[in-house]
């Protein structure tokens, strides 16, 4: 009413506007799981609707998300169509028939790393009509696995080195949300094999050339889902080493059946890994071993020529060439003789000269010394005779020698002995025994003996030479059989129980008689002396005759020439 007129109702023609919102006839929404669709591992969402009366065709759309507690929007920039082309706004739609949509999201890059089997898709139209009315739709629940699997990669079980490029990959890979469906590899990290089933094992082949080589490995789960990269490296080596073998440090003997063998190898790759020896020529073989560059291996037990081989083997599992050497086993020891002086009894000095026979299997290389036995000298080289020196010292001296063959066998010590006599033998006053008394002895005859007793010498005992002179000037030898030999000489070998006839010089009243004694060595002389006295009977003549007067006189004479003379006559009868 404008207050002057009142309008009635048939006046009044009204006008309206009847609008209804879109129709969603369904939504759908999974991870695709098809490693064949290009948009393997998006959320695909399927939907459709109508618009019955619109007036421009076309619906805004908008999305939400659902993780199985909070809803969050989800933007419409992040969807794109089955191309990768993004997904616009607004859509069309038709009025009469469900217009069909199909919309992509990586939940991987927009919703992190996620898992679970609760998630959803809410779908909302807005006609854009003048009331803007609009319309909403959840699809049912759906499983999102964002989440990468782990895995790792070995090559031949881990080995460290390979013989051949042709390997093993041990594979190893696990997964949270669904399954590890697939893998691929790479020798560079960069370009990638075909994307094949998943395996535990794959044959491999790895590049050409000798050297480190390494294999990169991807693992894929059945959402798309794509792991890091992990990696294994292995040293390619298809040379085998090289090897040398000396027993012994080269010696040409051994003396025990536990040789040394010294092994050098050379390997640039892999590096000698172990060994095994051999006794026999290589028919049976010892167990493997590590390698070392000395060791000890039991030659047979029997005297000759033994030989040892050896083998290495790398780190790939390359052996060797048979690298082989010979030793001479000798075990026996050597045999010999030691003679003093040409076999002496005595010596007269402590310097000496050995007489040395030694024989072997092989030879006698070396011998050593001893005067006790016990200290021995350094082993010098072998030869028939040796100075030696005898200890300071009369006495029985023993000299010990051993030999040492060129195996090193040492002999069993051999003695010789003599006795060391560098000492005159002694003769006392008391020694000249003359008619078995060392006192000054009278002798009722010219014909007496003589005896040495105590006679001291080096050795105490030992055998002497003698003489007796009436004069000490003039000298006789000595007899062991009693008698008196030639002037200036020494007689036989003479002793204590000796005894030798003597005549004492006629004329003489006492005599004394010398006796000088040396040993059989040359030792002396030693010079002593005893006196012998010897008186006699008186010598009488006795002579007759008639005197020139008749009468009768006796001559009588003492000594010889006569020292007392008388005649002796009868007078007148008398």
């Amino acid at each position: 009413s404008d207050g002057i007129y009142t309008p009635r109702v048939d006046d009044v023609t009204p006008t309206y506007t009847y609008n209804v919102p879109p129709t969603i006839a369904s939504i759908t929404a999974a991870q695709l799981a098809s490693s064949t669709d290009a948009n393997f591992g998006k959320i695909k969402i399927d939907f459709a609707l109508r618009d019955t009366d619109s007036t421009t065709n076309q619906v805004i759309p908008s999305f939400e998300w659902y993780d199985g507690s909070l809803w969050a929007t989800l933007p419409i920039n992040q969807l794109t169509d089955a191309a990768g082309v993004a997904f616009g706004s607004p859509i069309a739609v038709g009025t009469g028939t469900d217009t069909s949509y199909s919309a992509y999201w990586d939940a991987t890059q927009y919703a992190g790393a996620v898992s679970g089997s609760a998630f959803a898709i809410r779908f909302t139209a807005d006609d854009a009509d003048t009331f803007s009315n609009t319309a909403s739709l959840t699809s049912a629940n759906f499983a999102i696995d964002t989440i990468a699997p782990s895995g790792t990669i070995a090559i031949n079980s881990g080995a460290s080195y390979a013989s051949s490029t042709a390997v093993t990959l041990n594979l190893s890979a696990t997964d949270t949300g669904s399954s590890v469906a697939s893998m691929r590899f790479s020798d560079n990290d960069t370009d990638w094999s075909a994307w094949e089933s998943y395996a535990t094992s794959k044959a491999y082949t790895l590049a050409t050339g000798e050297g480190l080589k390494t294999v990169y490995s991807q693992f894929r789960d059945a959402r798309n889902n794509m792991s890091v990269s992990a990696n294994a490296n292995i040293l390619i080596d298809t040379i085998a080493p090289v090897i040398s073998l000396v027993i012994n440090d080269n010696n040409a003997f051994a003396n025990s059946i536990t040789v040394t063998l010294t092994v050098t190898a050379t390997d640039a790759g892999s590096g000698a890994s172990q060994m095994r020896t051999s006794t026999d020529e290589g028919a049976t073989w010892s167990t493997w071993s590590a390698f070392a560059t000395t060791s000890s291996v039991t030659i047979p037990s029997v005297d000759g020529i033994q030989g040892v081989s050896a083998q290495v083997i790398d780190g790939s599992g390359l052996i060797s060439e048979t690298a082989s050497d010979t030793i001479t086993l000798d075990t026996q020891e050597p045999t010999g003789t030691l003679v003093i002086n040409d076999g002496s009894a005595y010596a007269t000095s402590t310097d000496v000269v050995l007489h040395l026979s030694a024989t072997d299997n092989n030879s006698v290389t070396q011998m050593q010394f001893s005067g006790d036995g016990t200290t021995w000298t350094s082993a010098e080289s072998y030869a028939t005779t040796k100075a030696y020196a005898l200890t300071a010292g009369d006495a029985t001296k023993t000299v010990s020698v051993r030999y040492i063959d060129i195996a090193g066998n040492l002999s069993a010590s051999i003695d010789a002995s003599l006795y060391l006599d560098t000492s005159a033998p002694a003769l006392t006053e008391s020694s000249v025994v003359i008619n078995g008394s060392s006192a000054t002895v009278q002798a009722a005859s010219a014909n007496v003996t003589v005896t040495l007793a105590d006679v001291t010498g080096s050795p105490v005992g030992e055998l002497i030479i003698a003489q007796l002179s009436h004069d000490g000037v003039t000298w006789y030898a000595a007899n062991a059989d009693g008698t008196i030999g030639a002037q200036d000489a020494y007689g036989t070998s003479f002793s204590s129980t000796s005894t030798v006839a003597w005549d004492i010089v006629l004329g003489e009243k006492t005599e004394t008689i010398s006796v000088r004694i040396m040993d059989t060595l040359g030792h002396g002389p030693a010079t002593d002396s005893n006196t012998v006295s010897y008186n006699s009977a008186p010598i009488v003549t006795v002579t007759a005759a008639q005197t020139r007067n008749g009468g009768h006189c006796v001559h009588y004479g003492i000594g010889n020439p006569s020292i007392v003379h008388r005649t002796l006559g009868r007078k007148n009868g008398a």
